[in-house]
């Protein structure tokens, strides 16, 4: 599987990537910084998978998702338990609490593949 890692903070994208090769799950096609470059990126390289923090400068995770979802599946990683949205359904989504363990992050891992097999 393919996935694509949005965040603001190249730290954090650097965290992601440690914990998706820890799967061996993901292939990691691509990174951005800036979610209106990665929309882009996204639509030309059709990810299985985006990784997106939601508070980003320019575009929130919310915004790129309505952007992308018909590509991939989104899986949205914040340290804000307590956002919502009107657009999203924090109920059906995945949502993942920075800083994620790799338990956590393992776990989310079988529910995407579960809803990826199921699209």
């Amino acid at each position: 599987m393919t996935c694509y890692i949005v965040d603001d903070e190249q730290y954090c994208i650097s965290y992601t990537s440690d914990l998706i090769k820890e799967t061996k799950t993901f292939t990691i096609i691509g990174t951005s910084t800036d979610p209106r470059e990665a929309i882009a990126e996204i639509k030309e390289l059709k990810p299985d998978v985006i990784f997106t923090d939601i508070n980003m400068p320019h575009i929130s995770g919310i915004d790129l998702a309505t952007q992308v979802e018909h590509i991939g599946l989104v899986v949205f990683i914040s340290s804000d338990m307590r956002f919502s949205h009107p657009q999203i359904d924090l109920q059906n989504s995945i949502f993942l609490n920075k800083p994620v363990s790799l338990p956590e992050f393992l776990k989310a891992v079988l529910l995407i593949k579960s809803r990826l097999n199921n699209r």
